[in-house]
């Protein structure tokens, strides 16, 4: 569990934008679409390299570090499985990939899997399970990897909204004490999981408050719009 600071700009994109988060803490990050959110997090994890700043996990500054060997996990909307392992071995995946033993690996699947509530699943290929379920089993994977740094990139979004709360209470008990970023239009996600909401427009921070403050007494017109549920 580290603490994060990143400063990003990129010129063509017109974002600039400096974030703090401290370590154990979940930041719920909001924004029109095109406002620049998933950028930043392509940033962090190393997928996008910015016209000037820095990325600081801790006390490394990674901006040249891999995205592989950065301590950061990125669970996407889709889950991303690989469709030809099963539940268990997609899990173990990421530990194999450090050299970790078969296993040991298996184990530590196991408990992440268990962890979300997916333990059943284990010996079953993605194609059959649910997009809930695989959208857990995608979180365990991103456990498996023992990130300093959690992202999550809107991970309910692609979901029906029955099966939104089961996988919020998942997230709730995994983000417990873990150093995490959730891109969300969802109010619900905002006051469920994150500490801190920051609102981006236009590429830079616009607002930034306890969760609490932003949600109960919103000063963007943004945050109004997420509060009312109005945002398409």
């Amino acid at each position: 569990m580290s603490s994060l600071h990143v400063r990003a700009v990129i010129a063509q994109r017109g974002i600039d934008v400096t974030l703090d988060v401290a370590a154990g803490e979940t930041v719920a990050l909001t924004g029109p679409n095109g406002a620049g959110k998933s950028s930043i997090l392509g940033v962090i994890a190393g997928l996008l390299r910015p016209d000037e700043g820095e990325v600081r996990l801790g006390d490394r500054i990674v901006d040249t570090t891999p995205p592989h060997a950065r301590g950061v996990a990125l669970l996407a909307q889709d889950p991303l499985l690989f469709p030809h392992l099963s539940v268990l071995a997609n899990v173990a995946f990421p530990p194999r990939a450090r050299g970790v033993r078969r296993h040991q690996a298996n184990e530590l699947a196991l408990r992440h899997l268990t962890e979300v509530g997916a333990e059943t699943l284990a010996g079953r290929k993605p194609s059959h399970i649910s997009g809930g379920q695989a959208q857990r089993v995608a979180v365990a994977r991103a456990l498996a990897a023992d990130p300093e740094l959690l992202l999550l990139d809107e991970p309910m979004a692609s979901l029906d909204v029955d099966v939104r709360p089961a996988l919020r209470q998942t997230l709730r008990t995994a983000l417990e004490d873990r150093t995490a970023i959730i891109v969300t239009h969802d109010a619900a996600d905002a006051r469920a999981l994150a500490d801190r909401v920051v609102v981006i427009e236009h590429g830079h921070v616009v607002e930034d408050g306890p969760t609490e403050r932003v949600l109960n007494e919103p000063q963007t017109p943004f945050a109004v719009r997420l509060v009312s549920g109005s945002i398409k």
